[in-house]
């Protein structure tokens, strides 16, 4: 850039990366190079175990100690540090020769001072005991123990959000003095405080100590034999908060992402190229304008989840066993990002109220929180042939339920470490808790190996001639049998503000569900209308609520797919061999519906217009293949 002759823009000396140009019109692409960067990432691992053979107990401890850090460039907007060149067509009636000529219609860059350089320890201790006090009875429990503070920064760069005061807290004085003037100019009823002040570590939220974590399982053959044996077991395990949790507190106050607005003057244009960032068009944020992304709890706690299970399992003979089982899983404490700066439920609407928000300096106070839970309950039933006479086979059928509000007020695919992105806080997460669409309430998968009983060394036809066993005999089929019942699914529409929240203006999704007055699964769906849309209604704007249509009120199309694989091994010479394998992915064609749409507002809504394209469910696809081994 400074090859360009570009001014204005930030020392990145020995940085890579490059700008973004963005285009308005249909006829134009924006360029999203990625954001500059000199990523460092460093894992140091050390751990150690001890195993002592006591009598009928066995018993194992050990620790697990990580030194973990990471240095980057705080991410923004596409370009970052090397600016974003925005260009309409204002001066010539097309985008791209605005570009041409080099005046774009605004500009801005994301300026942080240094890169960030967060650190930490995380040490785990454990200690286990397999005991068995009869032949008949074994029993293994235990406990780990993990502590894993949050994050500190060396460069002194992190900031979070006191929701008591409306304060911002930084680790100590010097990081108070990396904090642009600018900002602090654009926030004048929001005082500034160190952690010392505030009762807080320099890591901004205090470390969760509580993660204690037993476990207890049991396995008991009732009879004596190896014949029938019951298990069960309980456990915790916390989950680690990686990545984005520890990551949002950095440069949250540090950084600095001016706008520059371009205009006319008498000798052109305010911002042309070389000049694109002039002082004077600096745009100044207005009062409640800005965003404070993202506070953590202060008391943040590791997300915990308890499993447990029941299984009896039986040796039927002939190589085949069964199990059935129940399995059971609770998780809480999980993840939310809720905006703090939320007004109420109201009749009258956000423009009304907007002076009513708790923070008035602000626009969205995101946090990461703990408010989410998930539970699952299910019973399987399971078959398993070893291999015997040329057949192996494993089958399980399974019917669960899987409960949860991490997904949001639409919960899609499986929530990320953040869980939903900014979650209505007078909705709250309780509000979303329903069926999730990743787990199916009917779900019957099997898989099996047959080697087909003719040719040289089978069952059949073990004399015949090498030239008939080349064609007929050594042949194998493997096959894979799925059937499950559809996904649970939300409807949905943008657009509203029936709460009365501004969710449709505050800078996150408005995607909300509507009313449910009737079903809405029809008992014979077909492609053009697998949904009923007159058992929902779009509420109207500011009275108040939520829509009422329940999380998972809708059930998706269901999967049915048959794939197979036959085979044959050539022997060539020695060890050398040919493989050939020829692969039919739903092997008879069955058609699985892709989802319909959910989108209350839509003319669509119910329409299915694909195919399913995982778990080999598209249409049938036939792959040949041929493996030379040696």
């Amino acid at each position: 850039m400074r090859d360009l002759g570009f001014t204005g823009l930030p020392d990145l000396t020995g940085v890579g990366g490059a700008p973004s140009f963005e285009f308005t019109g249909e006829d134009y692409i924006s360029t999203t190079p990625g954001k500059p960067s000199v990523v460092l990432s460093n894992i140091v691992q050390f751990n150690d175990a001890v195993t002592w053979l006591k009598g009928r107990h066995t018993l194992k401890g050990g620790f697990d100690f990580q030194y973990i850090e990471y240095k980057d460039i705080v991410s923004f907007f596409d370009g970052d540090d090397f600016g974003s060149y925005t260009f309409r067509g204002d001066y010539t009636g097309n985008a791209w020769s605005d570009f041409l000529i080099g005046v774009p219609f605004s500009t801005r860059y994301a300026y942080g001072p240094i890169p960030t350089n967060p650190y930490t320890n995380w040490w785990a201790f454990y200690l286990q005991d397999s005991w068995r006090p009869t032949s008949k009875l074994t029993v293994d429990y235990g406990v780990r123990y993990d502590l894993r503070p949050a994050m500190k920064d060396r460069t002194n760069q992190l900031g979070n959000f006191d929701r008591t005061t409306g304060s911002v807290v930084v680790p100590n004085q010097a990081a108070l003095a990396l904090v642009p003037a600018s900002v602090r100019a654009s926030l004048p009823r929001t005082p500034f405080v160190l952690a010392k002040d505030a009762g807080l570590p320099e890591a901004l939220r205090f470390t969760d100590k509580n993660n204690v974590n037993p476990r207890l399982g049991v396995a008991w053959r009732p009879f004596g034999d190896n014949r029938t044996v019951i298990r069960g077991g309980i456990g915790s395990y916390t989950v680690p908060l990686y990545g984005s949790v520890n990551y949002s507190l950095v440069a949250t106050v540090t950084s600095d992402v001016p706008v520059f607005l371009n205009q006319r003057t008498p000798g052109g244009f305010a911002i042309s190229f070389p000049n694109v960032f002039p002082a004077a068009l600096r745009a100044v944020p207005g009062a409640g304008s800005q965003d404070f992304r993202r506070a953590n709890q202060f008391d943040l706690r590791d997300p915990r989840t308890t499993q447990w299970s029941l299984a009896l399992e039986r040796d039927l003979g002939a190589s085949t066993g069964v199990r059935l089982s129940y399995i059971g899983n609770r998780t809480t404490d999980i993840i939310v990002s809720p905006d703090l700066n939320q007004i109420r439920p109201n009749a009258q609407g956000y423009t009304a109220l907007i002076n009513t928000r708790p923070f008035p300096d602000w626009n969205v106070v995101a946090s990461r929180d703990n408010g989410a839970h998930s539970r699952y309950d299910g019973l399987q039933a399971a078959i398993t042939r070893r291999f015997s006479k040329g057949l192996t086979l494993d089958g399980s059928y399974s019917i669960g339920r899987q409960l949860s509000d991490a997904g949001g007020a639409v919960p899609g695919d499986f929530p990320g470490e953040n869980g939903p992105s900014l979650l209505n806080t007078f909705r709250g997460p309780d509000d979303d808790y329903g069926p999730m669409p990743f787990t199916r309430r009917h779900r019957f998968v099997a898989t099996f190996l047959y080697e087909l009983p003719f040719g040289r060394g089978r069952t059949f036809g073990g004399s015949m001639g090498r030239s008939l066993d080349l064609l007929a005999g050594g042949w194998d089929l493997a096959g894979v049998i799925l059937a499950q019942s559809g996904p649970f699914l939300t409807p949905s529409f943008t657009g509203g503000d029936p709460s009365g929240t501004g969710a449709n203006v505050r800078g996150f999704t408005s995607t909300t569900r509507p009313d449910q007055v009737g079903e809405g699964n029809i008992d014979n769906p077909t492609v053009e209308r697998f949904f009923d849309r007159s058992a929902f209604v779009i509420p109207a704007n500011n009275i108040g609520r939520f829509g009422n249509a329940p999380v998972g009120s809708l059930i998706g199309p269901n999967t049915k797919v048959f794939s197979m694989t036959i085979g044959k091994n050539f022997l060539i010479a020695g060890s050398s061999r040919m493989r050939f394998d020829a692969a039919f992915s739903n092997l008879f064609d069955t058609e699985n519906f892709g989802l319909p749409n959910r989108n209350v507002r839509s003319a669509q809504f119910g329409l299915i217009t694909g195919t399913q394209t995982v778990d080999q469910a598209a249409p049938r696809t036939v792959q040949f293949s041929l493996r030379y081994s040696f």
